[in-house]
C-alpha cells in the first residue's frame, strides 16, 4: 500500500494541473498522502528533488505539437538517478495515437536514469488552440477525465497498471516529431509573438512565463527563443496585448481553466456531445469517450 506519493506537473494553461488535482483527490480518498509539485518551480528556482520515503512518483505534462515540452527534459535532468517507480500522465486535446505516444522522449530519459515506468496515460482535455470546443464536449471530457483518474488511481494502488512497449513505429515517429517541434515549431511561434499598444508594462507575462522566454528589455516586452507554445501569455494578458501572426491558433474567446470548471459545474449543460452516431471530425473521439 502506498503511503506517500509525489505528483510533478507542468501545466501551460491549467489542464494538466486540473487533472493532477483529480488524481490527488482520488489518492486522498484512499488515505494516501499526495504532494503536488509544480515543475516550473523545480526548474526555474533550482529546487532540489528528493524522493526519500516516496512510494510512487507521478510526472505529467501537456502534449504540444505531438511532443514533450522541452522544460520536461530540463526537469528530468535535475532528477537524481534512482530506482523509483514512475507513472506518466499527460493531457492533449485529441485522442490520436500520436498524442498517446508523446511522452516517449521523456520516458527514454527516465529509463536512462534508472526509473521504472508503470504506465503512460493520456487524458483528453478541452482544446486551448485552433478549435474552441462546445460546452457540451468540454463537460463530457472533464467527466471522462474524472472517471479516468479514479480508475487510474485504483489500478495503481492494486498494481494493475502496465506500460506497453509495443508500436515501435509510432514511438520512432514521435521521437522525430519531438526533435522537429523543438528545433522549428516553437522557435517560429516565439518569433511571431508581438506586443501591441495595449501593453501597460505590468510584466505579468514576464513573471508567469514557464520557460522565462519573456523579458523586459529597453522598457519593452521582448520574446527570446525558449517558447514552448503553451499559450499562457496570450490568454492570461488582461490587456490582450500579446499577439501572433498565427492568429488561427488563438481562440477568439480565450482560454480559462476557471471557465472550464464552471462548465463542469453547470447542471444545465449536458455531457453528451459525442455519442454512438457521431460522424465527421469528432468520430475518432468515440472510442475514448464511450468505451468503459
Amino acid at each position: 500500500m502506498f503511503k506517500n506519493i509525489k505528483l510533478f506537473y507542468y501545466s501551460g494553461t491549467g489542464n494538466t494541473k486540473y487533472v493532477t488535482e483529480m488524481i490527488a483527490s482520488e489518492f486522498s480518498k484512499k488515505q494516501v498522502h499526495t504532494e503536488l509539485i509544480n515543475i516550473e518551480d523545480i526548474v526555474n528556482k533550482d529546487l532540489k528533488i528528493e524522493f526519500k520515503e516516496t512510494d510512487l512518483i507521478g510526472i505529467s505534462h501537456p502534449v504540444i505539437a505531438f511532443a514533450t515540452p522541452k522544460i520536461m527534459i530540463r526537469f528530468i535532468n535535475k532528477m537524481p538517478k534512482a530506482l523509483n517507480k514512475v507513472f506518466i500522465y499527460k493531457t492533449a486535446a485529441d485522442p490520436s495515437k500520436l498524442n498517446n505516444y508523446a511522452s516517449e522522449f521523456l520516458i527514454n530519459h527516465l529509463n536512462f536514469k534508472g526509473y521504472t515506468i508503470t504506465c503512460d496515460e493520456l487524458f483528453v482535455m478541452p482544446c486551448n488552440f485552433i478549435i474552441e470546443y462546445k460546452a457540451s464536449l468540454i463537460k463530457q471530457l472533464i467527466v471522462k477525465a474524472e472517471n479516468k483518474a479514479k480508475v487510474l488511481v485504483s489500478n495503481l494502488i492494486q498494481h494493475k497498471t502496465q506500460y506497453s512497449k509495443d508500436n515501435k513505429w509510432y514511438k520512432s515517429l514521435i521521437l522525430k516529431v519531438n526533435k522537429l517541434e523543438q528545433e522549428k515549431g516553437a522557435l517560429r511561434f516565439s518569433k511571431s509573438l508581438k506586443v501591441n499598444s495595449n501593453c501597460n508594462l505590468c510584466q505579468k507575462c514576464v513573471s508567469s512565463c514557464p520557460t522565462q522566454n519573456i523579458v523586459l528589455s529597453n522598457n519593452k516586452i521582448a520574446f527570446l527563443d525558449k517558447c514552448e507554445m503553451c499559450m499562457r501569455c496570450l490568454y492570461s494578458c488582461n490587456q490582450k496585448a500579446i499577439t501572433t501572426k498565427y492568429k488561427f491558433m488563438v481562440l477568439k474567446n480565450g482560454y480559462s481553466i476557471n471557465t472550464i470548471k464552471a462548465i463542469k459545474k453547470n447542471d444545465v449543460i449536458e455531457a453528451n456531445y459525442i455519442h454512438s452516431k457521431t460522424k465527421g471530425y469528432y468520430k475518432h473521439f468515440k472510442k475514448y469517450l464511450l468505451d468503459s
